[in-house]
């Protein structure tokens, strides 16, 4: 698809774009203000597909479960370019792969563009206000800014990655992530928050030549939810940093 607009809505996946079993191709393509009753507000492919967007927008989409703007299925390839996912939303998430703007059950490549504003609300355990990724991400010169995970219901869950969610290996590089806000309090009184800007917890991973500032990951104070990183969770792998800025950020719970 070259030079178009896509809109929709539907009860299953992909709002707007539903792909099986093949390769998409989008280029100068906007996608807008479309809605999924399960998993990629905008775009979903599952199956032995894979996405390839360049200059392209995917803005204002929702879905209930996963990947409010994009969602690509288990072991799917994404690689985006000069694209903007931003100001989409999931609004009930019940899965570890959440995806406020972008959910990839595979690997994700991206190269410039921006994951902004958008927000990620789960009924349980979830991750990735802006981006969450199952298996491995390179992403290179991405603005990855305001993005919001938070609780669609009270419930004691933990949420990670409140611009960010890797649970392979995370290659961030020439990269701002700014702004980012995890919120993991509910009224029963529990829940963790853990990288309220980038969480790297599955294997080891790289961040060089970036700016992690002015990121928040607030958790319950009493309730025995340990909180941790406010820039940036590893759990127990390593990260390695060069030519990197974390300044600003916060954490706060117990």
């Amino acid at each position: 698809l070259t030079n178009g607009d896509a809109a929709g809505s539907s009860s299953g996946s992909g709002g707007a774009l539903f792909a099986n079993a093949v390769d998409l191709t989008l280029s100068n393509v906007s996608i807008t203000d479309s809605y999924s009753a399960s998993r990629g507000g905008g775009v979903y492919f599952g199956a032995a597909a894979s996405l390839t967007a360049s200059d392209s927008t995917i803005t204002g989409n929702t879905a209930v479960l996963a990947g409010g703007g994009v969602y690509g299925g288990f072991d799917t390839y994404m690689t985006l370019t000069d694209t903007s996912v931003d100001n989409n939303t999931v609004t009930d998430s019940n899965a570890q792969l959440s995806g406020g703007g972008i959910g990839a059950g595979g690997y994700l490549t991206m190269s410039g563009g921006s994951v902004s504003g958008n927000k990620a609300y789960g009924s349980g355990f979830s991750s990735g206000g802006g981006i969450a990724v199952r298996r491995n991400a390179e992403i290179t010169g991405v603005t990855i800014e305001n993005n919001i995970l938070g609780k669609s219901t009270s419930n004691g869950s933990n949420l990670i990655g409140g611009g960010v969610f890797v649970d392979g290996t995370l290659t961030l590089s020439d990269s701002t992530v700014s702004g980012n806000t995890i919120d993991a309090t509910s009224l029963d009184g529990s829940g963790g928050a853990y990288g309220g800007g980038v969480s790297a917890s599955g294997t080891d991973s790289t961040i060089v030549r970036s700016t992690i500032s002015g990121n928040s990951a607030t958790g319950e104070d009493d309730s025995g939810s340990q909180s941790y990183g406010g820039g940036v969770w590893a759990g127990n792998n390593t990260i390695t940093l060069a030519s990197t800025t974390i300044t600003g950020n916060t954490v706060r719970g117990y």
